[in-house]
């Protein structure tokens, strides 16, 4: 071992020497070979060990005419070789493996795997050998905790990512079952902690086109949580919960990944690889990266060369970009809901009125369920095992009043059900679908129950009807 003290090695050697695992009844296990899992020694023994590794840089990628290619990526005890051929690449995997036979170490052809990056990925491959064993091939390949398609796209990286995190909300609905999901904000807080970090990690690398895609994580949390139908509208269910997309974590992300890579000194790889990108920007060559990136910062008025100047600068102010592009975020909201048909009582509502934050008081989720339904005026509400259905489209067919069977008509109008409507809470009528949507929301507790138990003898009186 080259440049390292005798001291080191005998200690070394003393630490692996006669080492055993126990665990439990079971019998010790010694290890002959190799380090523990896990053991924080081991990534600078990899380093030591492969130290002196050099591949011809004719072999790698080139990354512009003046600078040398990028023949292997190393990291802990994970090796890449990297080739813009399969001639170059077989040279690579035969020098390294000549070069781990003389020092004495092994390579897992098991763990091994051959990718080839292509538009075209299921056309024939040539096989990569190591010795007389060949290497798998395969499209799909996670290093690093990133999943690489061998397609070049991300699609679907982050179909899988949402997918897992859906499949992963078990983690948290325990203790909110356990306390009847009585406030909201801790939800949502296990949410930020537990689901957001897993399904983003990375995101800043992967996620930039598919923060459409990626947003129908929290979209489902808060559909599952609240039993809310499918078809139920995002911007309508953040504005709503005032949760801000999930974009604007990525943002963030992305902006900061930004100004760490505009510091580095003009020789790191990265800095290079970013400085060949800018320049072929405005080209057919362009990278879809810092094309996406540059969609964002333009949301915000930044252009890529400003955005460059500032982090060069150190006076990116991430926290204040972050907070103007949610800003920017939530008036797009706002202005999908001007443009529907789908919420009138809401479109109204919010064109006149701030945020109202009933979601999050002192309410049994009953009730916050049903006056959510009520403001999203859904066609179905649940009461307890039965439900209501309206059809807001058609005529009333309870009553002769000649009205549409909206959520307006049920609550004030509807004659048939003047018998269970009690006096106080729904005298007087709602001028338009806003005034009924701004009273529910501003309901508190025991006007809320009132409420529950009115629908619940309405959909008694449906029982009746329907015999």
């Amino acid at each position: 071992m080259r440049g390292v003290s005798e001291n080191f090695i005998t200690t070394v050697n003393t630490l692996y020497k006669d080492l055993w695992i126990h665990f439990g009844d079971i019998t010790p296990i010694r290890i002959t070979q190799g380090v523990p899992q896990g053991d924080c020694l081991s990534p600078t023994l990899f380093n030591l060990f492969l130290a002196d590794l050099r591949l011809p840089s004719e072999n790698g990628v080139p990354i512009n005419e003046s600078q040398a290619s990028i023949t292997h990526l190393m990291f802990a005890d994970d090796i890449v070789l990297i080739a813009d051929n399969h001639l170059y690449l077989q040279k690579n995997v035969t020098l390294l493996q000549s070069y781990l036979s003389e020092n004495g170490l092994l390579m897992n052809l098991s763990k091994s795997k051959h990718m080839v990056f292509s538009n075209h990925p299921r056309r024939n491959k040539r096989k990569l050998t190591l010795g007389r064993e060949i290497v798998e091939s395969v499209n799909v390949f996670n290093y690093l905790g990133v999943e690489f398609q061998a397609n070049h796209k991300w699609n679907k990286t982050i179909n899988n990512k949402v997918n897992l995190s859906i499949r992963s909300f078990h983690t948290i609905w325990a203790p909110l079952y356990k306390m009847n999901f009585g406030k909201l904000a801790l939800a949502f807080k296990l949410f930020d902690l537990q689901i957001v970090p897993k399904l983003l990690y990375g995101v800043h690398i992967w996620g930039l086109g598919g923060t459409d895609l990626l947003e129908r994580a929290q979209s489902t949390f808060i559909k599952k949580m609240m039993w809310l139908p499918a078809h139920t509208a995002g911007y309508i269910i953040r504005l709503e919960f005032n949760r801000h997309q999930l974009q604007v974590n990525i943002f963030k992300r992305a902006i900061r990944f930004w100004g760490k890579i505009v510091r580095l000194e003009n020789h790191r790889f990265p800095k290079i690889c970013l400085l060949e990108a800018l320049k072929s920007h405005n080209s057919s060559r362009a990278f879809q990266w810092l094309q996406d990136l540059e969609v964002r910062f333009k949301t915000i008025g930044l252009s890529l060369s400003l955005a460059y100047s500032l982090a060069s600068n150190d006076q990116l102010e991430v926290n204040y970009l972050t907070k103007k592009y949610a800003d920017q975020l939530h008036r797009e909201d706002l202005l999908r809901l001007s443009n529907t048909h789908t919420y009138p009582g809401l479109k109204e509502l919010y064109s006149v009125a701030h945020w109202n934050n009933y979601l999050y008081r002192d309410l049994n989720i009953k009730f916050k369920r049903l006056i959510l339904r009520i403001r999203i005026e859904a066609n179905t509400i649940y009461i307890l095992d039965k439900k209501i259905r309206i059809d807001p489209a058609n005529i009333c067919t309870w009553c002769n009043m000649n009205e549409l069977e909206d959520w307006t008509h049920v609550l004030y109008n509807c004659k048939y059900l003047d018998k269970i409507r009690k006096s106080g809470l729904w005298v007087g009528v709602p001028a338009n679908s806003m005034e009924i949507v701004k009273r529910v929301g501003l309901l508190n507790s025991q006007q809320a129950r009132e409420l529950f138990n009115f629908l619940h003898n309405v959909t008694l009186l449906q029982n009746e009807w329907a015999y």
